[in-house]
């Protein structure tokens, strides 16, 4: 399944040990259709080889994609997530929500707020 890229996201990606964005461009029908962006997550380097037939670009995680999840404009990044890491991110997310900021520098985590 396909998610929305976020900060959130990419925080998740990085604590399940992923390390790179392989990204794919998704054809429009419309030409004025806002453009699609796909990446894969991928945990290793030698990893990358399996997936990146069909991919134009890798991005470590914490660069590039970064600056994505804030949004650029006409453009919209997803992530394709299979079924166990989309749960993952869902009980992630419903952990987010119930911290409170204070709580969360008391954490020790290195997520963006």
């Amino acid at each position: 399944m396909n998610v929305e890229l976020t900060a959130h996201l990419l925080d998740f990606l990085v604590e399940q040990g992923y390390q790179y964005l392989l990204f794919q461009l998704k054809s429009q029908s419309c030409p004025e259709a806002t453009e699609r962006f796909e990446f894969i997550p991928v945990k290793t380097f030698q990893n990358i080889s399996h997936y990146y037939s069909g991919s134009s670009s890798c991005f470590y995680l914490d660069a590039e994609p970064r600056q994505m999840a804030e949004g650029i404009a006409g453009k919209t990044f997803y992530v394709r997530l299979d079924q166990q890491d989309l749960i993952g991110f869902s009980c992630y997310l419903a952990n987010e929500e119930v911290l409170k900021p204070e709580q969360q520098g008391t954490q020790g985590s290195k997520r963006a707020v």
